[in-house]
């Protein structure tokens, strides 16, 4: 990270099956949606 930058926060998470994710470029509304990744959380 850079030193001006303090704080990285992830807002959502996407569940995908490649990396790079160029062909999303082209996409627009809901067929730019990926599919939700569920996050666990401890109680």
């Amino acid at each position: 990270m850079a030193e001006k930058t303090e704080k990285i926060e992830v807002l959502q998470s996407g569940k995908v099956r490649r990396a790079k994710l160029y062909y999303l470029r082209e996409r627009v509304g809901k067929k730019a949606r990926l599919k939700r990744k569920e996050e666990k959380v401890e109680k």
